[in-house]
């Protein structure tokens, strides 16, 4: 009898948790209809007092130890492209891959090629070869681990946008046809997976609404290993204003790039773009997503220091990092690495690269020192690629262990 009474009080217990569990206070209000979750608010933001602006160049800052300069195309024949950009990584069956976009000498140019290299020990780097029709730029990677998608982008003159394309390959080496993946949308990096398995690819593309024609950030997902279809856009606030002149409206976030916490919450980093001088931040801005990156917050302002160019974030283990020109100028150098273990507060930044060398080739949009990096983590390293004076594609190995 005393055994019956007890099973019944635990289960009436049990039953009595799984009803509160299932009744969230923050999410149900007293009349029954759902309100917004509350979270806690994630404010971004680095230590500052790391950069010394009177230091030149080097901003003061340290090398991680065991950084290495490594060469993956410098243009030295008369047919090679002069104007190259864009670099983006990414690992497949062994080896490590890089692709960037070519023009003759100026940007833009109606002659655009993209190009594909690789390694397999991430220090020697095969010659590059044309992928895809002309007239295309690079998009980036993306892979299952199985098959190997490089991303191409063309312009779509009759809706004045862009288009993905993807090539894909089983081996690196042989290519299919390319197929348009996604509508007005254009990569500002690879595609990256998550572990619940959905893609993240970041991209521009035209909005709708009050931003109808404004290029801006379309966070695109993708739950499937179908790369062809199955695309959907994550949910992100527009803010206003954004740039505006005689040739096109671009908003002020653009450019993105994201790292996971070891929480699994999401953070995305935004260039701030400013057409005008006068109107710049000189700052990076940010957005958060609590949901696996279906919705982000509005992007706010951090006081992380950015050249207003292109940057791009990841993480490895707990740690997490950014990579970007730290300082309030167009001119982009040094390219530098911060570096947090709590995806919040950057309390360590270090330099990848200094003074550049001289530029050779003269060109339309040449800008002088690292541009449009992209990063990939294989193996016990980080490779960061960026475009040294939109001439030479060169990539920063680092040692894991020197950022932790």
């Amino acid at each position: 009898m005393r055994i019956r009474i007890v099973h019944t009080l635990l289960a009436a217990v049990a039953l009595s948790m799984i009803a509160c569990s299932s009744i969230s206070p923050d999410s149900t209000s007293e009349d029954g209809k759902d309100k917004p979750l509350k979270r806690k608010k994630i404010e971004i933001s680095m230590d500052t007092d790391l950069i010394d602006y009177e230091q030149g160049d080097g901003l003061g800052l340290p090398y991680p130890e065991g950084a290495v300069k490594i060469p993956v195309f410098e243009p030295a024949a008369v047919s090679d492209m002069k104007f190259n950009n864009h670099p983006q990584l990414t690992v497949f069956k062994g080896k490590l891959y890089a692709t960037w976009v070519g023009h003759p000498k100026d940007e833009p140019s109606d002659i655009s090629n993209v190009y594909y290299s690789w390694s397999e020990d991430g220090l020697n780097w095969a010659r590059p070869v044309k992928i895809g029709p002309d007239g295309r730029a690079s998009g980036g990677w993306i892979t299952d681990g199985k098959r190997l998608g490089c991303l191409i982008i063309v312009g779509d003159k009759a809706n004045k946008t862009s288009n993905t394309e993807v090539l894909v390959s089983e081996d690196g080496q042989t290519w299919s046809e390319p197929q348009v993946m996604i509508r007005n949308a254009a990569p500002s990096e690879s595609a990256r997976r998550l572990p619940s398995g959905k893609y993240i690819l970041v991209c521009h593309g035209l909005g709708t609404g009050d931003f109808e024609g404004v290029r801006k950030t379309r966070i695109m997902l993708n739950d499937t290993d179908d790369w062809m279809s199955g695309w959907r856009e994550a949910s992100l606030p527009d803010i206003l204003p954004y740039n505006e002149n005689a040739k096109e409206k671009v908003a002020r976030p653009v450019e993105a790039s994201w790292f996971r916490r070891s929480d699994g919450i999401l953070v995305m980093l935004f260039r701030d773009l400013r057409f005008e001088a006068k109107d710049r931040t000189w700052k990076l801005l940010y957005s958060i997503s609590y949901d696996d990156g279906e919705t982000w917050t509005e992007p706010v302002l951090s006081n992380i220091p950015d050249s207003d160019s292109m940057q791009c974030a990841g993480s490895f283990g707990k740690y997490v990092y950014f990579v970007n020109n730290p300082v309030p100028t167009r001119r982009r150098v040094p390219i530098t690495i911060g570096v947090s273990s709590d995806g919040k507060y950057f309390d360590r930044m270090y330099l990848l690269r200094s003074t550049p060398q001289p530029l050779r080739y003269e060109g339309i949009s040449k800008t002088e020192g690292y541009s449009y990096p992209g990063s990939a983590v294989w193996g016990d390293y980080l490779y960061v690629s960026y475009a040294t004076n939109k001439e030479d594609i060169e990539i920063t190995r680092i040692p894991l262990e020197s950022l932790k």
